[in-house]
């Protein structure tokens, strides 16, 4: 997913992924701003197959953990657009008033 990666999403390739997500291709972003990285953005890639004479189309799904101290949120916005997927989570994190994954200088 080319579009993906000249958006700053990092590929990585592993077959451990594949035992939680049925696929071994995740491409990840961290959301930064100027105080720290906010969140990460996961998106797993997920190729076109034949399965039982049925064709699965290419897809992703994208993912995000929000987090404040002890407190969680995980969010799975359902669009194939990585734009609408930053979009969604980042109002969630704003609404819910979420922290840092990490704060610079600390």
């Amino acid at each position: 997913m080319e579009i993906l990666e000249n958006n700053d999403y990092k590929k990585s390739v592993s077959k451990a992924y594949r035992a939680f997500k049925c696929t071994d291709t995740l491409f990840q972003k961290a959301i930064r701003d100027e105080h720290g990285v906010k969140y990460y953005v996961n998106a797993w890639y997920y190729p076109q197959v034949v399965t039982s004479n049925h064709l699965m189309p290419e897809s992703v799904q994208f993912e995000s953990q929000l987090r404040n101290g002890d407190r969680h949120v995980d969010i799975s916005p359902h669009t194939r657009d990585y734009k609408e997927a930053e979009e969604t989570i980042e109002t969630v994190w704003k609404a819910l008033e979420m922290g840092y994954v990490k704060i610079y200088g600390e």
